[in-house]
């Protein structure tokens, strides 16, 4: 059970572990900002800011939804945890350990989001090889490299 609730106390200070890349406090202050924005009466004069505007809010609400997701599966493995040292039931031990690994795989997708959540990670890339000189060793090389990226992407 001590490792389970430490496990609990890291997931629920991963927002001051990753350096407030999670920080909800700011993120939901900025879709209040935005939100008052979007009700203004002159808004959606210029679609194109508009849109801008809420395609932010509904960025920003994704992020927000994810982490109060994960942090009702990490009280309801807290509220296991309780459960299971109350009754001394052994059962409760795979279920505490099933919502932990939830928990887990969650974090693990939102560290994954927030690396690809760059400004430029959205976008498209174009990749072109060339040989160049060296004759048919490059060529075998060029192909190499494009058969690499081909199976990667």
């Amino acid at each position: 059970m001590k490792t389970r609730k430490r496990a609990q106390r890291s997931f629920a200070d991963a927002s001051r572990r990753y350096g407030g890349s999670f920080d909800l406090d700011t993120k939901e202050s900025e879709v209040s900002k935005l939100e008052e924005q979007a009700h203004a009466p002159d808004f959606w004069n210029d679609n194109v800011a508009a849109q801008k505007v809420m395609q932010q809010i509904s960025g920003r609400k994704t992020w927000i939804e994810a982490w109060r997701a994960i942090e009702r599966r990490l009280a309801d493995a807290g509220s296991l945890m309780e459960l299971a040292e109350e009754g001394n039931d052994p059962a409760y031990g795979g279920e505490v350990d099933a919502e932990l690994e939830s928990v887990a795989a969650g974090m693990g997708d939102l560290e994954f989001r927030n690396m690809l959540s760059g400004e430029d990670d959205g976008r498209n890339a174009i990749l072109t090889i060339h040989a160049g000189a060296g004759g048919t060793e490059a060529q075998d090389w060029a192909e190499m490299l494009l058969r690499m990226y081909l199976r990667w992407c």
